[in-house]
């Protein structure tokens, strides 16, 4: 039987005007998993710069890596502590971070402010993914990530990161077919992070050809996509962020241990 949906909920909207609405709609649904299912067992040891776990602010003589990131989270969190960060220190901060984890490797490249476009009910609506890293041999995106904006006006920023995946498979496919001469994806995982200054919750977001056709379209598809999200459980205050240090190395394990389904998908 197909699902009923609402106007609202079938017109062409921009995924940063998505809300639980449009989830609803298209029959996705979000599911939290612990730690040890989410990243397969125990998380991995950091491989970073020391100095950022070493000392939690700046000293002199502090390696190069480590004072550049260093810098990026205090002007992040000084803008935070003014009443809520500024996009472009936290996308600097964020790009900065995964470049210095190994994410850009030789056939990676991190992007900024990345035209991510989604075709929905047969109208394209522009959209615009804070980061993601991007393959340079096939010119796909790889990863999405996603500035919690929830401090600024009303904003469902799982259902924006959702859209934005849905339009990049749309994306990665046209690459596909028109430049690469491939048959299109039937299926992508694309992972996704959403960051709330300087803490992230991480995603594995499933897209199948047969979700993207309903989206194109305005249809209800009968099988249910589920997202699968992690947040992390910090040994120190949630507010803190990545400002204290035994809240900071725990985070970075986590993009450690999040990078593997990023560089190598088939492991999602």
């Amino acid at each position: 039987m197909a699902h009923a949906f609402g106007n609202d909920a079938r017109c062409a909207k921009s995924p940063d005007d998505w809300t639980s609405e449009q989830l609803e709609a298209y029959n996705i649904a979000i599911r939290e998993q612990n730690q040890s299912i989410f990243f397969d067992g125990a998380l991995p040891d950091y491989h970073g710069p020391a100095g950022f776990i070493q000392y939690e602010n700046r000293i002199q003589g502090l390696d190069p890596d480590s004072l550049s990131l260093m810098k990026h989270l205090d002007l992040l969190e000084d803008t935070r502590d003014e009443g809520g960060p500024d996009t472009g220190d936290l996308v600097e901060f964020v790009a900065t971070l995964v470049r210095t984890l190994g994410y850009e490797t030789e056939d990676a490249l991190v992007q900024t402010y990345k035209a991510v476009p989604l075709v929905i009910c047969g109208a394209p609506t522009p959209a615009t993914a804070d980061a993601c890293l991007l393959d340079t041999n096939t010119k796909t995106i790889q990863l999405l990530i996603h500035e919690d904006k929830t401090h600024v006006k009303p904003y469902n920023e799982e259902a924006a990161l959702v859209a934005q995946a849905i339009g990049a498979f749309q994306k990665n496919n046209r690459r596909r077919v028109d430049d690469m001469l491939l048959e299109p994806l039937n299926l992508q995982v694309i992972p996704g992070i959403i960051m709330l200054g300087s803490l992230p919750k991480f995603y594995k977001i499933p897209i199948t050809a047969e979700l993207d056709r309903c989206v194109r379209h305005g249809e209800w598809p009968t099988v249910k996509t589920t997202v699968l999200r992690h947040t992390p459980r910090l040994p120190g205050s949630t507010n803190s962020g990545m400002r204290t240090l035994d809240n900071r190395e725990f985070l970075l394990r986590c993009f450690e241990g999040f990078k593997r389904y990023v560089l190598h998908p088939e492991q999602s």
